[in-house]
């Protein structure tokens, strides 16, 4: 009876670790699929905050948007995508969201972080800054030099 039992634990045993083996095999396709579908949805963020935002700035922000909440949905959202999101909160003037995405990583560019601090001040969330302030801005981003020259156009526009 103990041979008996013994032989049906070496069994399950064996099949526990048979399970166990295709369990981690799958894991690791799924692992694959997300990266592969997480570098594919990062090369496309690329192309709607950087490109298409010039042609049709409000599609392609809400576009870059979708797409980060779907990596944040189903993936522990890393610096990077918290950096993007928190980019296309400032181009939005969406600056409270744009700072609470900059903060907790070392990533954010430091003029944008404040920027983005400085304005939050100046404007009711969910509305857009007035013309004196959107002015005053503007030359902030251009007083910044050539590379925020970028910045200064996707806002205005």
């Amino acid at each position: 009876m103990a041979i008996k039992e013994k032989e049906r634990a070496n069994q399950e045993t064996e099949r526990a670790n048979e399970l166990l083996k295709q369990y981690e095999m799958e894991r690791g396709f799924g692992n694959v699929l997300i990266n592969d579908r997480f570098a594919f949805l990062k090369d496309l963020l690329k192309v709607y905050s950087d490109r298409y935002i010039f042609d049709d700035p409000g599609n392609s922000i809400n576009k870059s948007l979708s797409a980060l909440d779907v990596i944040i949905k189903n993936r522990n959202a890393n610096n990077w995508v918290k950096n993007q999101r928190a980019y296309i909160y400032f181009l939005s003037q969406e600056f409270g969201k744009a700072i609470e995405d900059f903060s907790g990583h070392a990533m954010g560019d430091p003029n944008l972080i404040r920027l983005a601090r400085k304005y939050a001040v100046e404007h009711e969330p969910g509305s857009t800054l007035t013309l004196e302030y959107m002015s005053f801005l503007l030359r902030d981003l251009y007083g910044l030099g050539k590379e925020y020259h970028g910045q200064l156009l996707m806002m205005m526009r």
